[in-house]
C-alpha cells in the first residue's frame, strides 16, 4: 500500500502547482515576453559610457524583497516588501529559461537569488517542476512584483584564488550595467562598474578558505552596485 499512498501524494502536489501557475499565467507570462525582449536589447547594447540613470520621476528603486525589520510570527518568515520593485539579474540569466547555470559559473549577486525565482517562474509557466505549491506561489509573486531590471554584463571576470600560505591573488570584475522598465521595455540609462578584492579577508570562521574569499568579494561588488541605485 505504500507506493500506492507515494503516488497520490505526488499527484496531489502536482496538481496545486498547476493551479498555482493558473492563478498567476495572465499577469506572469507577460512578464517573460517583455524579459525577452530586454535580453535582445542587452545584447545590442554598446558599452556604457556614461553613467547616467533616468529613473521615472517618483520612483525609487528598491531591491528589498521582503520586509525584515517588520514584526512577524515565528516560523512564517518575514513579509513581502510592499515597496519592493527592482531585481538585479545577470545577462547570462535573461535566455536561460528554464536551464540550469552551467558548471564553474559563479559571479552572482546572489542577495537577490534572480537565479531561483526567474529560472523557477519559467519551469513553473512552460509545465515543469519548479517545487511545491508554496514555492512555485513565490517565484510567480516575485516576478510579477518586479517592475525594474537591472542587467549585469561582465567583460573582465577573475575569481580571487588562494596563492598559497596567507597570501590570495584578488578578484577584479569590469561591466557595466543597464536598467530597464520591464512592462515598456524601455532602457533607462545604466553604469559603469568595476571590483576588486580587499587586501586582506578574513577566512577563520568557514572551513573552505576558497569559498569564502568568492563570498567576500560578491557581498563587495553587491554593496558597490547597490549603492550605484541609491537615490542621488
Amino acid at each position: 500500500m505504500k507506493p500506492l499512498v507515494l503516488v497520490y501524494l505526488f499527484a496531489l502536489g502536482c496538481g496545486g502547482s498547476q493551479d498555482v501557475v493558473a492563478k498567476h499565467r495572465a499577469a506572469a507570462e507577460p512578464q517573460l515576453t517583455h524579459i525577452a525582449a530586454i535580453a535582445k536589447a542587452v545584447a545590442a547594447a554598446p558599452p556604457t559610457t556614461v553613467d547616467r540613470l533616468e529613473v521615472p520621476a517618483g520612483v525609487v528603486l528598491d531591491l528589498k524583497v521582503v520586509d525584515i525589520g517588520a514584526k512577524f510570527e515565528p516560523g512564517t518568515g518575514a513579509p513581502p516588501n510592499a515597496k519592493y520593485n527592482t531585481a538585479i539579474v545577470n545577462e547570462a540569466l535573461l535566455t536561460r529559461g528554464c536551464q540550469p547555470a552551467p558548471d564553474g559559473e559563479w559571479f552572482r549577486i546572489n542577495s537577490d537569488a534572480a537565479d531561483e525565482w526567474l529560472k523557477g517562474s519559467a519551469c513553473a509557466l512552460a509545465g515543469k517542476d519548479a517545487g511545491d505549491p508554496a514555492t512555485v506561489d513565490g517565484y510567480l509573486h516575485r516576478l510579477e512584483r518586479t517592475r525594474y531590471l537591472l542587467v549585469l554584463r561582465t567583460k573582465v571576470l577573475d575569481r580571487p584564488k588562494l596563492a598559497g600560505g596567507k597570501t590570495f591573488t584578488r578578484g577584479h570584475v569590469v561591466g557595466d550595467a543597464l536598467l530597464f522598465e520591464i512592462a515598456s521595455e524601455k532602457a533607462l540609462g545604466g553604469f559603469g562598474f568595476e571590483f576588486q578584492s580587499a587586501d586582506a579577508v578574513d577566512v577563520s570562521k568557514l572551513y573552505d578558505e576558497h569559498d569564502e574569499l568568492t563570498t567576500k568579494f560578491l557581498e563587495d561588488a553587491d554593496q558597490g552596485i547597490r549603492a550605484k541605485l541609491a537615490p542621488r
